[in-house]
């Protein structure tokens, strides 16, 4: 009876791995490893309570974890951390930094992580290094956040006097090593007008041309500024706690008074000097002059002045209207009497010149920033004028290019890895399938919904594939589409994306009719592309049905099958080894479930809006074919598929060499659960 009790309660336990998603289709309420949840399911709109909480229940996993288990696991909180916040750069063709882009969950992340390990976010912080993954304006945003939190004065200063400090300590640290080199390279030359100093620039261009300082100048605040108000902080004055304002703040601390013959630090209780406040000035405009930063051109009405190719890509989307001289709301009609001039100040010579200046670099096919925005911020917009349409194509181009080279680096650090040649030359073959049913139109606002990012992440992969694959897609709602995009440029290929939207999520449906076409045309194993699959994940629920005859009967069962194991049992029943490498592709902020588990063979899970996360499938693609087995449903399911994994996936993406400077901190920490990393 006893074992027949125990048999009964295993049964009963297996069964709460299960969740249904919020069309019916059966999940995994966790993969297994939960740090790989938080890797999938972490996006930029996540709600911060559960970004706390992911934190929050990471670091209670890991306590309990053995000696052996633990130093990877902490090194895998913080360096997730990263991997969400991190954009993509390189330096002289070396990459120095990749990952989600998303801001506003990785402040929330960090502030949560300095409630357990503060001294080692201090270090981190104080270091500068967190910002070659962001930017400067990521300490002016965790410092705002800080001073949000809804905490008495003085608790709070106890708390985060330290992390403030070591906030400003690096950006004014940063800021002294650029004046340093300015003053270097060109004099000091503070006794000059703005005016004066760029005009000493333009006759030594050579010397400009020649100098590399950070963005650190860009992000000092100007008195009476939005930052200047909210990153705020406090003086102790014997116990009473005054609240100043940023400017001042960060001026005071490099403040010296002369006392008897001997300097001494300035007084807490004296007020900044106006002389100090204009050098803070002063110095701020020589860097952003010397950064040639475009809000000083925005600001001082020249445009015409503006070099459209150093411009940042975010700058240049949120500024197109204004750099092509159009109305916010009112479009520039071919051969409307605008043409040359646009609408927007039709008389300002100066604007006038900057959008002439802009359509002459757009039809030369110079150079466009792209490396940090994302495909549908580019297509973002309604009934653009021929100009501004000019303008996204070229960011759009500028992008496929920007990642094609990026994934061209990552081939060839896998063959160098694996000495296999032939394989990088044929990787590359990746189908997108775009979820366009109705609920992916449910969360968010255009063009931020799941529906704007999936339609426009797959018509970015028909144009980033191998030349076998590139121009294909597939969508799936009720019913789903073979799409064909040759001789379409991005603006059609959202078009005939969009003509099959709505309905329900018949995801199963998709695989159905790709087996329908393979067995048609005989198509083997090795000819099946990796399905990059984009959705919120939220499947009807006869994907977790098993249809016998492959959508031709009637016939239903229903068990504890997730969609992948049905997936699987399609793919195995009709003759094949096992399904495509499938890579689910999370675009839903509030999902806790996942589709799988995280030893599912031939199976990715990545999330996000970036097509940075593209080289993790080319790490599927270029990986061993290896003969495994699957549980499903009871019995063992032998598949010969890739050899990877949710899991290994995941800890590529933590084991990637540019986050090493993280690493070194968190080694040097003597913090209690650290240690066991060192």
């Amino acid at each position: 009876m006893s074992g027949r009790k125990n048999t009964l309660a295993r049964a009963l336990e297996d069964e709460t791995k299960y969740t249904n998603g919020d069309n019916g289709a059966v999940e995994l309420k966790t993969s297994g490893q939960l740090r790989l949840d938080n890797f999938t399911n972490l996006l930029k709109d996540t709600d911060p309570t559960m970004v706390k909480s992911a934190v929050r229940r990471m670091v209670d996993e890991m306590v309990k974890c053995s000696d052996e288990e633990r130093g990877e696991y902490i090194h895998d909180i913080f360096i997730l951390a990263f991997h969400k916040r991190a954009t993509t750069k390189t330096s002289e063709n070396i990459q120095i930094s990749d990952g989600e882009g998303c801001k506003n969950i990785y402040y929330e992340y960090i502030i949560e992580l300095y409630n357990y390990y503060p001294e080692t976010i201090i270090n981190l912080f104080r270091s500068g290094e967190p910002f070659i993954y962001g930017y400067w304006k990521d300490a002016l945003n965790i410092w705002e956040k800080i001073n949000k939190i809804d905490m008495d004065i003085k608790y709070k200063y106890d708390k985060y006097n330290n992390l403030i400090n070591a906030l400003r300590y690096a950006m004014l640290f940063q800021r002294s090593e650029d004046l340093q080199l300015i003053n270097l390279t060109f004099g000091d030359m503070r006794g000059k007008t703005g005016d004066e100093f760029k005009e000493y620039l333009k006759i030594n261009n050579s010397k400009v041309s020649g100098i590399s300082i950070s963005n650190v100048g860009k992000y000092c605040v100007r008195e009476g500024t939005h930052f200047d108000k909210t990153a705020y902080w406090y003086l102790d004055i014997n116990g009473e706690y005054r609240k100043e304002s940023h400017v001042n703040y960060m001026i005071r601390t490099g403040l010296k008074q002369q006392v008897e013959g001997c300097v001494r630090g300035y007084p807490v209780n004296k007020s900044v000097p106006f002389g100090a406040k204009k050098v803070w000035r002063i110095d701020n405009t020589r860097l952003n002059i010397v950064l040639d930063v475009a809000e000083t051109h925005f600001a001082g009405n020249t445009w015409s002045e503006i070099k459209i190719g150093h411009l940042p890509s975010l700058c240049y989307k949120r500024n197109t209207k204004g750099l092509i001289n159009e109305k916010l709301k009112e479009k520039v009609m071919d051969g409307g009497g605008y043409d040359k001039t646009g609408n927007r100040f039709p008389d300002n010579s100066d604007r006038v010149k900057c959008r002439q200046n802009m359509e002459e670099h757009l039809i030369s096919a110079k150079k466009i920033n792209s490396s940090q925005i994302y495909p549908h911020n580019i297509i973002s917009g309604t009934d653009p004028s021929s100009l501004e349409k000019m303008a996204m194509l070229a960011q759009w181009n500028s992008l496929i290019e920007f990642t094609h080279t990026n994934m061209e680096r990552v081939k060839e650090q896998i063959v160098g890895d694996m000495a296999d040649v032939e394989r990088a030359i044929s990787s590359g073959n990746i189908l997108g399938c775009c979820d366009t049913s109705a609920s992916m139109t449910w969360v968010g606002k255009y063009p931020e919904r799941p529906y704007d990012i999936a339609v426009a992440l797959t018509a970015f992969i028909s144009q980033v594939s191998s030349d076998d694959w590139r121009d294909i897609a597939m969508s799936f709602s009720t019913t789903p589409s073979i799409l064909d995009f040759k001789n379409m440029n991005v603006f059609e290929r959202v078009e005939h994306l969009s003509r099959n939207s709505g309905g329900s999520t018949n995801y199963m449906a998709l695989h159905k009719e790709l087996i329908r076409v393979c067995i048609l045309r005989s198509i083997s194993q090795e000819e099946l592309p990796v399905l990059l699959v984009l959705s919120d994940g939220h499947f009807d629920q006869q994907c977790s049905m098993y249809e016998y005859d492959y959508g031709y009967g009637y016939g239903q069962t229903r068990g504890n099958k997730t969609t992948q194991d049905n997936i699987v049992k399609l793919w195995t029943d009709v003759g094949y080894d096992a399904p495509p490498t499938v890579v689910y592709w999370n675009l839903a902020a509030g999902r806790s479930s996942v589709q799988t588990s995280s030893s599912m063979p031939g199976v990715q899970l990545l999330s996000g809006s970036s097509p940075s996360n593209f080289k993790y499938i080319l790490y599927g693609e270029m990986a061993e074919t290896v003969t495994t087995e699957v549980e499903i449903d009871g019995k063992m399911v032998t598949v010969k598929t890739k050899d990877i994994n949710p899991w290994s996936t995941f800890r590529t993406a933590m084991e990637q060499p540019y986050f090493e400077s993280i690493r070194d901190i968190i080694r040097e920490s003597t913090e209690k659960d650290l240690v066991y990393y060192n």
